[in-house]
């Protein structure tokens, strides 16, 4: 952490009253180690709560909006995948990807897969001359930036793309007005709903059922 002084969170029992604005402003300045030390200190905070004193209406809103944080926390780890895997970390350390995960962070093979194939999807890419570019599923990246949906929503995605005709994915306006649509139902829908409404989207895509590209039928013997 650096030199400079940072904002105290108030302790309990004080006699002044937080001035929140100048907190939150405080916040521009923080590097990234200080924003995780005043979000350890939030935790610390919130994880003692017992949330008696608050009604019905606030507790259910409070949940709302910790669910939405947390959200938004597996969006901030696709960034830091993201860093880890283009700066080639697994391979100093003499390990594939999933392995790596697995080691730094405790994960377990499904879940560091699970956090590959999502920042594959909703990572910013990098293109031919080194300049950004959007995420491969731009919209279902921007939904988890703003913690509208989670990785479980991701993970139905993942399952969708697998299973989209070769002339959809390889025509890119069609591409993207699927992953649009998907993520429109996602927004609204939870995981297993909007499992069964892809569904629907798949067979308007290919309504027989089986696609005639050599592709197709290589990826489904697989």
């Amino acid at each position: 952490m650096s030199s400079r002084s940072t904002v105290a969170l108030p302790s309990e029992g004080s006699a002044t009253e937080p001035d929140l604005g100048s907190v939150l402003a405080a916040l521009d300045d923080f590097d990234t180690d200080e924003l995780l030390s005043v979000r350890e200190a939030l935790s610390d905070r919130l994880v003692d709560q017992s949330f008696v004193e608050v009604d019905d209406e606030q507790v259910v809103a409070a949940a709302r909006r910790l669910q939405r944080q947390t959200r938004r926390d597996e969006a901030v780890q696709v960034a830091l995948t993201t860093q880890m895997l283009e700066r080639g970390l697994p391979t100093k350390r003499g390990l594939r990807r999933h392995a790596f995960l697995r080691e730094v962070l405790g994960l377990s093979g499904s879940e560091a897969a699970a956090r590959v194939a999502t920042t594959e999807l909703c990572a910013p890419l990098v293109g031919l001359t080194g300049e950004t570019l959007p995420p491969y599923a731009p919209t279902m990246a921007a939904l988890l930036r703003d913690g509208v949906i989670g990785t479980a929503h991701v993970r139905v995605m993942r399952s969708v793309i697998a299973k989209f005709p070769s002339a959809v994915r390889d025509d890119r306006p069609m591409w993207e007005a699927a992953e649009q649509q998907v993520g429109e139902l996602a927004a609204v829908l939870d995981p297993d709903q909007l499992t069964k409404a892809v569904q629907r989207l798949l067979a308007y895509l290919d309504p027989d059922g089986v696609d005639d590209d050599d592709r197709d039928r290589k990826r489904r013997r697989g």
